[in-house]
């Protein structure tokens, strides 16, 4: 068996997910000057998804569970048919040039990240 030291036990939210909108709703816009950016993020995400014929939730779920250091993907469902949904993806599988452009989106947005500035709270 292989071990891994990771360095951290914390819960992460997929870089993927952030800046999606896919929660929808009045928290989809009006998030701060980087509205323009992260609307190009997700744009390139869902050209990527259209290409392999998978949704967006589909090609996070490929993408995590293509991650070495990442052991197992949480996702959460309301329904039978959305667990059925998220299976489909488990297996999928993404080319070297698909990787190589999700990550390359995913360091322009975490450039732009480093960039922000703390808010201030009252």
């Amino acid at each position: 068996m292989q071990k891994r030291r990771l360095g951290r036990s914390d819960l992460y939210l997929t870089p993927l997910g952030l800046g999606t909108w896919a929660i929808g709703g009045p928290w989809a816009y009006g998030w701060g000057p980087q509205d323009a950016a992260n609307l190009a993020f997700a744009e390139g995400l869902r050209r990527i998804a259209e290409g392999e014929r998978c949704s967006l939730a589909g090609l996070a779920i490929a993408w995590v569970l293509r991650r070495p250091e990442i052991n197992s993907a949480i996702v959460g469902a309301r329904s039978p048919a959305q667990i059925a949904e998220t299976v489909k993806y488990v297996d999928q599988a993404l080319s070297v040039e698909v990787l190589g452009e999700i990550e390359r989106l995913l360091g322009e947005r975490e450039g732009l990240c480093r960039e922000r500035r703390p808010v201030e709270r009252p």
